[in-house]
């Protein structure tokens, strides 16, 4: 899929992108008595630059695009990703447990010291989740349910991976296991 340049800016329910964020920031730190809970579906986040430590659990964005953006430490428990587009996004500490990441894109993704267990990363038989060359040094996937995962030349130098299923998962060339 060719990737276009993002448009200068986003609305969402007539609210610009980074509005729409701050709302699902404060439904996160006021348990949901405040703000709004954001609806992200295909919403292209570039503009936004980054995201860096942003609450955005529960955020709901399939088949979003996050291409090469600055996600560190970033809090997305229970998101849903599935088909987003994560390829080269810095990922490194951001806490993805009870993530959906079913078919998404994250080659070359540094998720290095990322929480991603458990969750479900790679099933379905259509949706392959991808994370060809990505940097999982440290990463926590204990008890991920990851059948199907492509893991071409990825890094998973002491990644813990106790109970992970990785049944059907393409596994060549992995080196630091």
């Amino acid at each position: 899929e060719v990737l276009r340049a993002p448009p200068p800016l986003i609305y969402i329910d007539d609210l610009p992108l980074d509005e729409v964020i701050e709302a699902h920031e404060l439904f996160c730190r006021s348990n949901g008595a405040e703000g709004k809970a954001a609806q992200a579906r295909g919403v292209d986040f570039r503009p936004l630059k980054r995201l860096k430590d942003r609450r955005l659990s529960g955020l709901v964005a399939p088949e979003a695009v996050f291409f090469g953006m600055d996600l560190e430490g970033a809090h997305l428990q229970a998101a849903n990703l599935v088909g987003a587009d994560l390829r080269g996004a810095k990922l490194r500490g951001v806490d993805l447990r009870g993530a959906r990441l079913m078919g998404a894109q994250l080659a070359r993704a540094d998720l290095t010291n990322a929480k991603l267990g458990p969750l479900k990363i790679g099933e379905g038989r259509v949706l392959r989740t991808d994370l060809t060359r990505a940097v999982l040094r440290g990463a926590d996937l204990r008890g991920a349910s990851a059948p199907r995962v492509r893991l071409l030349e990825a890094d998973l130098t002491r990644a813990k991976l106790d109970g992970t299923d990785l049944s059907g998962a393409e596994l060549p060339a992995i080196f630091g296991v």
